[in-house]
């Protein structure tokens, strides 16, 4: 932890639920962790966990570095078939989040997808942005399921899920006893860990494991049904 001079910049502390269903609110329990802080200390007068709070802090004080989220071991269990012949008109497939994040900074996965490029369809991936949000709808090609008595639907369903390591640190601003100075501290992102919420501590690091599912629906001409496998 380190501390240094800066001047006073006064936000208040605004109650924020923890979480909605099973998204797990990163300001919120920040806040939670602030609160309880500042009932002993009694001298916070900001904080901030976004990347513009952090810089304004930077600027005074210099010291630490912002958060940043990298998304590991993304599996989906339950294989899916990848139907890639030229029957198949249309992929969708929709990622779903039941365990989830809000938080003010990215959070960004690779996704191997079906895509169509050109005249076929081949397995690439796809950087989707998982933040702030309980799922995502990729249709490939983008454009309107197609629909008739010559489409034939194939739908599977596959479990995913992904390790988020947060490192870094988040700032708050603390006022003297006599008031005339100011300072901002830093700590480290893993002391926010909170394992109600699914949060845990990795050294200086902050862990958690989004859980979801993926569900593709192929749409394949059905008077030529023959697919290719890969």
């Amino acid at each position: 932890m380190q501390r240094k001079q800066a001047s006073c910049f006064l936000t208040f502390l605004v109650a924020i639920p923890l979480a909605t269903g099973k998204m797990v609110n990163l300001t919120a329990v920040a806040e939670r962790y602030i609160r309880e802080l500042n009932a002993t200390r009694q001298n916070i007068t900001s904080w901030g966990l976004s990347l513009d709070y952090f810089y304004m802090a930077k600027n005074h004080s210099g010291a630490g570095h912002p958060i940043t989220a990298t998304v590991q071991n993304v599996t989906c269990l339950e294989e899916m078939k990848n139907y890639l012949g030229s029957d198949v008109i249309m992929i969708g497939s929709y990622l779903k989040l039941t365990d989830g994040m809000y938080c003010p900074f990215n959070i960004s996965a690779n996704i191997t997808l079906p895509l169509h490029k050109g005249s076929r369809f081949e397995m690439a991936n796809v950087t989707l942005s998982l933040h702030n949000r309980t799922g995502r709808l990729i249709r490939s090609p983008n454009q309107a399921p197609p629909t008739g008595k010559h489409v034939k639907k194939i739908k599977e369903r596959c479990i995913l899920s992904m390790t988020v390591v947060f490192n870094g640190t988040f700032a708050y601003e603390t006022k003297s006893d006599g008031g005339n100075e100011t300072q901002y501290i830093f700590e480290d992102v893993g002391n926010l860990n909170n394992t109600s919420q699914g949060l845990n501590r990795s050294g200086r690091n902050l862990i958690y494991v989004m859980h979801g599912n993926i569900t593709r629906i192929t749409y394949l001409k059905k008077s030529t049904f023959k697919h290719i496998l890969l």
